[in-house]
């Protein structure tokens, strides 16, 4: 099965494999966890919970990079699969195509 078969079909989902192979990733992960329930311990409750709103606004934060990152670094890969392949206009265009894509799109519901 092809790659764009396994997008479409749902199969592939690259945020579920996100975990880095860093070797000291796992740690600093333990380390993050201990501190914030270290943190949570010591406030008084209007400050846990003032705490936790301020982590969901980072967490927020967190995939809103994560989904630009992940967009721009696939859009720089087909470029330069079309410029490996001999399309150098790469670029050009592509919004009038994501319109094009989109209202097709948005026309069959």
């Amino acid at each position: 099965m092809s790659i764009i078969e396994e997008l479409y079909n749902g199969e592939l989902c690259p945020a579920e494999h996100m975990a880095s192979s860093a070797p000291d990733y796992r740690q600093i992960c333990r380390q993050i966890g201990e501190d914030r329930e270290y943190f949570e311990s010591i406030l008084s409750e209007n400050d846990r919970e003032r705490f936790e709103k301020w982590n969901a606004l980072i967490i927020e934060y967190e995939k809103i990079t994560e989904f630009e990152n992940f967009s721009k670094g696939f859009k720089i890969g087909m470029k330069l699969g079309c410029e490996v392949f001999g399309r150098e206009d790469a670029g050009e265009g592509f919004e009038d195509k994501k319109k094009e894509i989109e209202a097709m799109i948005f026309a069959e519901r």
